[in-house]
């Protein structure tokens, strides 16, 4: 039998919002590409329907330049 997430992780991450992420963790040549893509999840933001019919995402931080929040901008519309 199948066991949501929420009651097999505990509740603390769905109390502070913090939900796991999906990352492919098999099938690399090496543990560079491995550690490539564990970098790339940790780096990126995870995206989840909720209810309501407003919706944010964070496409970047106080210490960024324009231009960088500007091209990540680009990134999570396309």
């Amino acid at each position: 039998m199948y066991k949501m997430l929420p009651e097999l992780m505990g509740k603390e991450f769905y109390s502070k919002k913090k939900y796991p992420c999906p990352v492919k963790v098999h099938g690399f040549k090496n543990a560079k590409e491995l550690e490539a893509q564990l970098n790339k999840a940790a780096a990126s933001t995870f995206f989840m329907l909720g209810n309501g019919p407003n919706y944010s995402i964070r496409v970047g931080k106080t210490f960024q330049k324009d231009k960088e929040v500007g091209k990540n901008t680009l990134q999570a519309l396309g």
